[in-house]
């Protein structure tokens, strides 16, 4: 089990939240719900301390804290997002790239690549690079395939609900 430690981590506060959802789509890691009409942090090890969806909150319910939590967890964001579709996914890597976090970026990358998960495509170009030309990614060493069709794919796996699973060629 992990051990707890002080970190940045949103807070809902009880009675000022009115279920209205508007935080969902703002929190790129998925960690929110909205369970019994009210948002609830799904899951410590998924907020990564952005404050997105404390600004999304038109009640003002949603707020950082420091508090003691269970450490950011890339797993647990990847396995909240994957079920949620591409969409979802490449929202969440676009965030990791533009706020500079690399190396949490090369993990969320490895963790789909790992787990047969197809590799989506942002806008055209893929993520895992600044070009779209399937040449070797600077970030990770890793061959990335040229997306088709405005989307990416590392050896045929597609991005499903729940898994990755084959679509033509395996490893």
């Amino acid at each position: 089990m992990s051990t707890r430690a002080r970190r940045a981590i949103v807070e809902v506060r009880e009675g000022s939240c009115i279920g209205c959802g508007l935080c969902l789509p703002d929190c790129p890691a998925g960690a929110l719900a909205v369970p019994d009409g009210t948002s609830r942090l799904a899951d410590d090890r998924c907020c990564i301390g952005c404050g997105a969806c404390v600004a999304a909150c038109p009640e003002g319910a949603i707020r950082l804290v420091e508090r003691e939590a269970l450490p950011f967890d890339i797993g647990s964001v990847m396995e909240r997002l994957i079920p949620r579709g591409e969409a979802a996914v490449i929202r969440y890597l676009e965030t990791l790239r533009a706020s500079g976090e690399d190396a949490l970026h090369r993990r969320a990358i490895a963790y789909l690549d790992e787990h047969d998960t197809r590799v989506p495509a942002c806008r055209g170009e893929d993520i895992l690079t600044d070009e779209a030309d399937g040449e070797l990614d600077p970030i990770a060493g890793m061959e990335v395939a040229a997306p088709s069709r405005g989307r990416g794919s590392r050896d045929g796996h597609d991005l499903e609900a729940g898994a990755g699973s084959e679509a033509g060629g395996g490893r």
